[in-house]
């Protein structure tokens, strides 16, 4: 699609993911004396960031934590999530079933006009028509193998996603084929790749390809807030990231109960990647031992696993 392109601004999109709005606190947030005010400080400067830099917003997934929410947390979102683009994530696709969304509280977010879905295999130039954006929700991570470039030939095509993606070798989960040096490959013919669902953010930017994953937007654990500080990403039209780190005044429980959550943190993502694997010849012991050396949980964490199996292999 030609045209006059007004270049306004030298960055193309405001990168987010992750943010997991919710109506009541995590137990790690639980000292926050108003949870709803404490997730729209980081939304503020979200706003305030895009209007600085002229440029959209693009979430990449899981703007809600669950995709039944409450009346009062969806009204409260359409009056203060930034206006932009996005594709639904895992927590908000009811049953992990696309064809499912219209249930979802992410679709009354897009049907109030505060979100623009990035339909599959439907792209959307941006604004200025500075570049087009290809959205890939969780579950249609395969999809990207064609040449966009044939869509628009004059501007860049950035490719959003939902789908796990890792780099750090001591990441709890390690699929060989999402490695950021496959999905490098897989991403030869776009601008770059913007991803959601790894809660630990990182920027790849090398011969093997252009990768943003955004990471937690809003912390909700004691693992997320020793792991990073929330961030947003900003590309540039000349192929770098520019880094924003929010401010915060977020309010966790006292140190003393962090050791104690840290632990309960790891438990629940065992309980959670076992409730997850698929259909498989393994035992339940064995999925979940399994499950206890992928996430690399602690010792006191496996002795409470061994001790629940031993009582239930007992009964």
């Amino acid at each position: 699609m030609s045209g006059v392109r007004e270049e306004t601004s030298e960055y193309l999109i405001a990168c987010v993911a992750d943010l997991h709005l919710s109506s009541t606190p995590p137990v790690a947030r639980s000292n926050e004396p108003n949870w709803l005010l404490a997730q729209e400080r980081p939304l503020h400067q979200l706003r305030r960031i895009a209007e600085k830099y002229k440029v959209p917003i693009v979430y990449a997934g899981d703007i809600f934590n669950k995709w039944k929410e409450t009346p009062e947390l969806i009204n409260w979102a359409i009056a203060n999530v930034p206006k932009g683009y996005s594709i639904p994530g895992n927590h908000e696709m009811p049953y992990h079933n696309y064809k499912e969304m219209d249930k979802s509280a992410y679709m009354t977010l897009v049907r109030a006009g505060v979100l623009k879905n990035l339909i599959p295999m439907d792209p959307q130039h941006t604004p200025q028509k500075d570049c087009v954006l290809w959205g890939f929700p969780f579950g249609c991570a395969d999809s990207p193998r064609s040449n966009p470039r044939l869509y628009d030939p004059d501007v860049p095509h950035i490719a959003i996603i939902h789908h796990y993606i890792w780099m750090d070798p001591k990441s709890p989960v390690k699929p060989k084929g999402d490695h950021v040096r496959a999905w490098g490959r897989r991403l030869t013919n776009y601008f770059a790749g913007v991803f959601g669902d790894n809660h630990t953010p990182f920027v790849r930017n090398d011969d093997y390809g252009r990768i943003v994953n955004c990471g937690a937007f809003i912390c909700r654990t004691v693992l997320e807030c020793l792991s990073h500080r929330p961030r947003v990403s900003l590309l540039r039209r000349d192929g770098g990231v520019k880094i924003l780190h929010l401010r915060s005044e977020d309010r966790w429980v006292d140190s003393e109960q962090k050791p104690e959550l840290e632990q309960a943190e790891h438990l629940i993502n065992c309980v959670e990647l076992v409730t997850s694997m698929p259909n498989n010849d393994l035992s339940f012991q064995e999925n979940l031992m399994n499950a206890l050396n992928v996430t690399n949980a602690p010792d006191r964490v496996r002795q409470l696993c061994l001790k629940c199996l031993e009582k239930r292999n007992d009964s």
